[in-house]
């Protein structure tokens, strides 16, 4: 629920905040429609994590998609340089990602 939440909000955020140019993704350069794509794949993986409850698949389905972002994040972070204390969240994100698309799938 937690995760689902802050995926909707950040994605939400990056879709309509595609002109500010003091977003994390504007730092790492990308463009306003990168940040809008970005953002649709959050969003849409949140709400499927939060409708999760009604359709466990899709949840598992939304973790896998969302476990690829945080992944690809986390790549990206790494190839722009950022200080450990900036890659932390990404990991962590990642491997709750993981877990949850394997507890959907596996168990």
């Amino acid at each position: 629920m937690l995760y689902g939440t802050f995926f909707t909000v950040s994605g939400a955020g990056n879709i309509l905040g595609r002109l500010l140019p003091r977003t994390p993704a504007a730092r790492l350069g990308f463009s306003p429609r990168g940040r809008q794509g970005v953002g649709v794949l959050e969003l849409l993986g949140g709400a499927g994590l939060l409708l999760g409850h009604y359709a466990p698949v899709l949840s598992g389905f939304a973790a896998s998609g969302l476990f690829l972002l945080a992944a690809s994040a986390l790549q990206y972070h790494h190839w722009a340089g950022d200080r450990p204390a900036r890659l932390l969240p990404a990991v962590v994100t990642t491997a709750a990602m993981l877990f949850a698309a394997a507890t959907r799938f596996l168990g």
